[in-house]
């Protein structure tokens, strides 16, 4: 007999959706999650039932089918959104096989100079909850049973050799594999020296991590090797592998059953739609006759069915393309099948299948003849908490799917989904061996619940291992009417974190964590170690009262909380909100005003008021926003300001969040994406770090904010294309950060914009997803909560880098440099081992030296000489044994040969209307020896006017008169002049700007103003700006309304020169016969003088200069006995016309 599973047309619906969302994706989708229905109903159970501390002592919460596929999908759809890539709606995976191989090549060129030295992480545990665990092999090499290898399927794969202990001590293979979602192994029953493990898993679960191929060892797991054939999309997902009696090697992937007859050099697919046989690509289980023989299943999500290769009929040739029967029941459709033979009897099999129209185990068929005919047999339902279900996989046959025989009764045989149950009469009949709740039922011993594995130990009856979603279970009487059952988890840490909190106290071992599927664990051990429950479900952002940490808070989905206000003795409220928010919710406690914040539905938020004593008043707020929170963090500094981000790709500053009515700001980035951390850097409470977790975005942003406005600027840098999930500023050094990706901890020592460098960080953690990073004040402490391998904490070293050095010589900011200078800078604090240089001819450029080591030095003399007429940018970066100086500033200097009143790239000013408008202009400026007269028809575009072409000499310590007449006036007119006397290139240096007092017709026509020359004044040619215009508060850059802007040259000669006087040169044009031009220069003034026309560059005492080329000129005249007393022409440059005709 079959249960038939009606669904309802709301269940219908979203197993459509789901369906379309899976094809469209091919991402991982559907566990077994709260539904908002549900939620509130345990809630409220969980307040005032004894069975609520039950059900969270063992950390699991299960669901009925239809309810939990509402929640399973919008898991998926938050996890798909985060890190989707926007612009193709997919999420690429594959793009990580980049990004490991970029992570690889740091590691290898040693170039981690950039990352924030000194980090080394700890592990923390927890060594006794497990995770997810698909892939269990008892090594055939150690006859004892003792050595068993598990595998996480996100934490790599483990190893342990006293398997038979209470507590045996297991060792991860290898943190560093290009992946760790181990999800299938198998050892070669010729050579137990040969193992090989599949990556991916492959059932369609939410929080299912995408593989990489196939590892293989031959030296029984003291080396691994990923075989080459399978770093290809076709092995992303590798379900089960297989040897068989002639050493051919299967794998079950998404893309059909594929054949290898050379160890995994090559492959051929045999099954599969692709290669005519079957209706789907997805296979999911392989099995091995007694008599050698092969079988395989074919549907996930797809058509299943079951095929044979007969070993008698084909020998060597078993499993090849063509060599397959399909033996598949006739009696109903199917998707997931597992299959069990019987190792005593090769004609025994067993097969239980998901129904093809339902998401149970709908069929169960027993074949005495290795599948030639098949009885239908009673699916077994199962005990839940006292409440019978009919189907003991509650709805997941699609994720928690397995079935095994005793290896010496063909008789029995145990099946495995929710809770395990064990059949010794063909399948007859069933009892029920383990239940999750440990409860309610009939006295089962307590396993976790899902169950993906069954392994007898060296052909034992008794002897049995179970992998689940808690880990590992141990049965060493597995025939008894009750079997025992304990935990073999010590050290065995898989555990997928979501979110962390950290105690306040210095040296505290004390935290919180949220995991998938185990809750809430309390940390209290020092190191490695052990964990109990702070609270149930599927644990989720959690916090600690920084003030007052008796406060702790925990979540279990959406807005359900557990509070706890005695440091987590014990849990005093159990507030189930409006069950909205998103599945994983977004929060943040404010530790002085004590409320949570939390995402609510698109546009709002949840305020939480009372958490510290337990209570449950809560506000939603509407605040207007495009989408719906992904990020919330209470401001440092100022009282309610809370910042939140938004799914699409905004963030807000949400001041007085407290009160019913707070004000939101709104900063747009370039591109939307979804936000997952904002962070504050602590000593500037107007510059955050914004990161997206998307593919196919800028990840990581500096958002500068002046006012309500604000700046953004990209810092992603090299880092490859994979999501960020959370970042944080050093505290102690904001241009450093860490960042939490897809591929463990990154960290750069000096934010940089776009040539940002970054690192991973992952000496003593892993190749990991880690989700959320926590930063302890007392003793610099972070922690890090990881998606696959538990908690990690590290120490951010205070203290030990270097100082940063300045130039010495020249001088930050000089002008007139000569271009065979040697660089010179003062000496690094703290014990520098050496220097390192950039230098270039524009800010951040390295044309000229590049990271150049020139040792343990404070001077160097580039092999070349600098360019003339050019600025010079230098970046010292001083390093010792512990890393490189941090924060190391630019500076520049301008070289001789160049007037910087030309050479800057002066900030722009304009206005959008002017005399053309009948508004006002400038009609003239006199200044000393420049009178400059212009009309409306002259004005520029955008009415600036850059009339560097005019300029005057002035001295320092000497006042002039600036006069500026209006040609338009009017009432409220105002006027500014600046003058960059530090010549480097902006006027918002101290005393750089003058205003003007107006008179004339309607006080604007006419404008005046004394202007001293400073005696500090950079000697050089530099820039004077004159604005006009209908506004006050007026500045020297930007767009204003009406007006124009002009820009004369001025040269600097020191006190008590008379410079000379420069006037309208004689010039002789090219012609065709003679193709060179003569320039004469005119000037009269104290004293031999020498002249220049190439604006100080070379120098003659004759005023003539003969056979020059076609092109521009600049004049200058200095005094021969004072050449800094100098004077240029006022309408440079002079122009010789190349001859026509």
């Amino acid at each position: 007999m079959t249960t038939l599973f009606t669904l309802s047309a709301r269940a219908w619906q979203l197993t459509l959706l789901f369906i379309a969302l899976l094809s469209i994706t091919a991402t991982a989708q559907h566990k077994d999650y709260f539904s908002k229905e549900k939620e509130a109903k345990k809630a409220e159970k969980f307040k005032h039932e004894e069975a609520y501390e039950k059900e969270f002592e063992h950390e699991e919460e299960e669901e009925d089918f239809e309810e939990e596929m509402a929640a399973s999908l919008e898991r998926y759809l938050q996890e798909f959104n985060m890190t989707k890539d926007p612009a193709l709606n997919v999420v690429p995976r594959e793009r990580l096989i980049a990004a490991r191989k970029f992570a690889e090549t740091k590691w290898q060129q040693l170039l981690a100079e950039t990352a924030i030295p000194g980090i080394n992480w700890t592990e923390r545990g927890p060594n006794n909850v497990g995770g997810r665990t698909r892939a269990i092999l008892v090594d055939a090499s150690d006859g004892t049973g003792n050595t068993v290898w598990a595998a996480g399927v996100a934490g790599g794969l483990w190893k342990t050799t006293n398997f038979s202990n209470a507590t045996p001590t297991w060792t991860k293979a290898n943190d560093f594999f290009d992946n760790l979602a181990v999800c299938s192994i198998v050892q070669d029953p010729a050579n137990s020296s040969i193992i090989y493990f599949g990556t991916g898993e492959g059932y369609s679960n939410v929080d299912a991590v995408r593989g990489l191929g196939i590892w293989k060892t031959t030296n029984g797991g003291g080396a691994w090797t990923q075989l080459a054939s399978t770093n290809n999309a076709s092995f992303y997902y590798v379900q089960d592998l297989l040897i068989d009696n002639s050493g051919n090697l299967y794998a079950a992937t998404h893309s059909g059953v594929r054949r290898s007859t050379d160890g995994g050099t090559s492959w051929a697919q045999v099954l599969g739609s692709s290669v005519g046989a079957g209706a789907t690509n997805s296979a999911s289980d392989l099995e091995l006759g007694a008599d050698g023989d092969v079988y395989a299943t074919l549907g996930i999500f797809s058509p299943g069915s079951i095929f044979k290769s007969d070993a008698a009929t084909y020998g060597a040739n078993t499993g090849a393309l063509g060599n397959w029967a399909n033996i598949t029941p006739t009696a109903g459709t199917y998707q997931r099948i597992e299959i069990a033979t019987a190792p005593n009897d090769a004609n025994r099999i067993y097969a239980v299948c998901q129904g093809g129209a339902t998401y149970s185990a709908d069929y169960l068929f027993r074949s005495s003849n290795g599948g030639t005919s098949w009885t239908s047999l009673t699916v077994p339902g199962f005990c839940d908490n006292g409440t019978a279900d009919p189907d003991f996989t509650r709805g997941q046959a699609w994720y928690d799917f397995i079935m095994a025989v005793d290896p010496n009764d063909a008789q029995t045989v145990y099946v495995g989904g929710v809770d395990a149950l064990r059949s010794t009469d063909g399948g007859n009949t069933w009892s029920q061996i383990t239940s999750w709740t440990g409860a309610n039922c009939t006295g089962q011993a307590y396993v976790h619940a899902d169950h993906h594995v069954i392994k007898f130990i060296n052909g034992s009856s008794t002897n049995a291992i179970w992998g689940t979603d808690g880990g590992i279970s141990h049965t060493t009487n597995a025939t008894a009417t009750l079997p025992t059952f304990t935990t073999k988890n010590g050290g065995y840490n898989v555990t997928q974190f979501y979110a962390c909190a950290v105690h306040p106290n210095s040296g505290s071992n004390y935290f919180l964590a949220g995991a998938q599927d185990n809750g809430t664990r309390k940390f209290t051990m020092a190191g490695l170690g052990s964990t109990t429950s702070f609270s149930g479900g599927d644990g989720a952002f959690c916090h600690i009262d920084q003030d007052n940490p008796n406060i702790q808070i925990s979540a279990f989905t959406r807005n359900n909380y557990a509070v706890s206000l005695n440091g987590g003795t014990s849990i005093a409220a159990y507030p189930g909100f409006n069950n909205n928010g998103m599945f994983i919710n977004p929060t943040d406690y404010d530790n002085t005003q004590n409320k949570l914040y939390a995402s609510d539905v698109q546009g709002s938020y949840l305020r939480w008021d009372d958490p510290s004593t337990g209570g449950s008043t809560f506000v939603v707020i509407n605040a207007g926003f495009a989408g719906q929170v992904s990020a919330v963090t209470v401001d440092p500094v100022t009282a309610n300001r809370v910042w939140m981000g938004d799914d699409a790709g905004n963030v807000y500053r949400v001041d007085n969040a407290h009160t019913g009515t707070p004000t939101v700001t709104t900063f747009t980035p370039p591109g939307g994406a979804y936000v997952s951390s904002i962070d504050v850097d602590p000593t500037n409470q107007n510059r955050l770090m914004v990161c997206r977790s998307n593919y196919g975005v800028n990840s990581i942003y500096q958002l500068s904010i002046a006012g309500n406005t604000g700046t953004w600027t990209s810092f992603e840098g090299n880092l490859p294309d994979m999501p960020v999930r959370w970042g944080i500023f050093n505290p102690n050094n904001p241009d450093q950060a860490l960042i939490a990706t897809e591929l463990g901890v990154w960290s750069t020592d000096n934010i940089n914009g776009g040539t940002t460098d970054w690192d991973p960080t992952n000496i003593g953690l892993a190749n990991v997803r880690v989700d959320m990073l926590q930063y302890r004040v007392a003793d610099n402490l972070i922690a890090a909560a990881t998606h696959g391998r538990g908690l990690y904490t590290a120490t951010l070293q205070l203290g030990l880098f270097p100082s940063c050095s300045s130039l010495t010589t020249p001088a930050n900011g000089a002008v007139g440099v000569p271009v065979t200078s040697a660089l010179t800078w003062s000496a690094a604090t703290n014990n520098p081992t050496g220097y390192r240089l950039d230098v270039g001819t524009t800010s951040g450029g390295t044309d000229i030296l590049n990271n150049f080591d020139v040792g343990n030095v404070t001077t160097y003399n580039p092999p070349g000489d600098f360019p003339m007429g050019t600025f010079i940018y230098v970046t010292i970066k001083p390093y010792n044994a512990n890393g490189n100086a941090v924060g190391c500033s630019e500076e520049s200097f301008f070289t001789e040969g160049g007037a910087p009143c030309i050479a800057f790239a002066y900030c722009a000013a304009s206005a959008t209307t002017g005399c053309g408008a009948g508004d006002e202009f400038i009609s003239n400026v006199t200044f000393n020896t420049i009178n400059n007269t212009s009309t409306c028809a002259q004005n520029g575009a955008g009415n600036y006017t850059n009339y560097t072409g005019i300029s005057t000499t002035v001295n320092t310590g000497t006042s002039y008169t600036l006069n500026v007449t209006n040609g338009n006036p009017f009432g409220g007119d105002q006027c500014k002049a600046w003058f960059d006397w530090n010549a480097n290139g902006v006027f918002t240096d101290a005393g750089e700007e003058f205003t003007l007092t107006g008179s004339g017709t309607n006080n604007a026509q006419n404008w005046t103003v004394s202007v001293p020359v400073p005696g500090g004044a950079t000697l050089a040619s530099t820039r004077m700006r004159v604005r006009l215009t209908f506004t006050t508060g007026m500045a020297p850059c930007g767009v204003s309304s009406f007006g124009e802007t002009e820009d004369y040259c001025i040269t600097i000669n020191s006190a008590g020169c008379t410079p000379p006087v420069v006037t309208a040169p004689t010039v002789t044009q090219p012609t065709c016969a003679v193709p060179t031009g003569t320039i004469v220069v005119n000037a009269t003034g104290g004293g031999t003088l020498e002249y220049s026309v190439n604006n100080g560059t070379n120098w003659q005492a004759s005023n003539t200069f003969s056979s020059l080329a076609a092109g521009s000129y600049t004049i200058k005249v200095r005094l021969q006995a004072n050449p800094t007393c100098m004077a240029s022409y006022g309408m440079n440059p002079v122009v010789l016309n190349a001859p026509t005709g």
